[in-house]
């Protein structure tokens, strides 16, 4: 009997000390960290990004298990130095941001590479369209932030390639002529605050 109430005093112990030991939340310092992307426009890339979004970021490097990353990005930040263009993304000939203004990644797992690379696993969807993904990130490590004081500071990266028309973003009619490419190459590049 003795033995059971103890069993049961560790385990209610292990319950509510449990969050204690999940990967703690980051916050995306957004002034410094970009959501790039790069896709061919006939001979040349034709570069841009997102500017509004928002990401939930848990991360421990000694504790995957408990570690996670989702992102919202808003469709109608897209920006590429040309209005002409981005109204033309945004239209039903691209993203339909009016039906579909956001595109959103929640990770189902993360697993070790090598010392800094790890494989984050997960559910990306765009355009009404959900599909795995696996995007190869860096992690570059945490340290006191130089200019923020009481602040800790880490850094990670990531870059990966989606075919577009995989998520009807276009219908392959601008890929067929050789205007714009179906293979989009993807970078993130987070600084994250504790």
């Amino acid at each position: 009997m003795k033995s059971l109430f103890t069993f049961i005093l560790v385990l209610f112990c292990l319950l509510i000390t449990a969050p204690l030991f999940a990967a703690q939340a980051w916050k995306v310092d957004t002034a410094h960290s970009g959501i790039h992307f790069s896709v061919n426009h006939i001979f040349v890339p034709a570069k841009g990004f997102f500017n509004k979004y928002e990401a939930d970021i848990r991360f421990d490097p000694q504790d995957l298990a408990s570690s996670s990353f989702s992102m919202e990005i808003a469709v109608k930040s897209i920006f590429t130095n040309d209005a002409k263009r981005d109204k033309h993304l945004l239209s039903k000939d691209f993203f339909n941001a009016r039906d579909y203004p956001k595109i959103t990644f929640k990770s189902s797992s993360m697993e070790k590479v090598s010392d800094s690379r790890y494989n984050l696993k997960g559910m990306m969807t765009m355009k009404g369209v959900s599909k795995e993904i696996t995007i190869p990130v860096t992690f570059h490590g945490v340290k006191d932030h130089p200019s923020v004081k009481g602040t800790r500071v880490a850094g990670l990266s990531g870059k990966f390639t989606i075919d577009r028309l995989a998520y009807n973003v276009g219908d392959g009619r601008f890929a067929d002529l050789g205007v714009v490419g179906k293979d989009v190459d993807v970078e993130l590049e987070m600084m994250l605050l504790k």
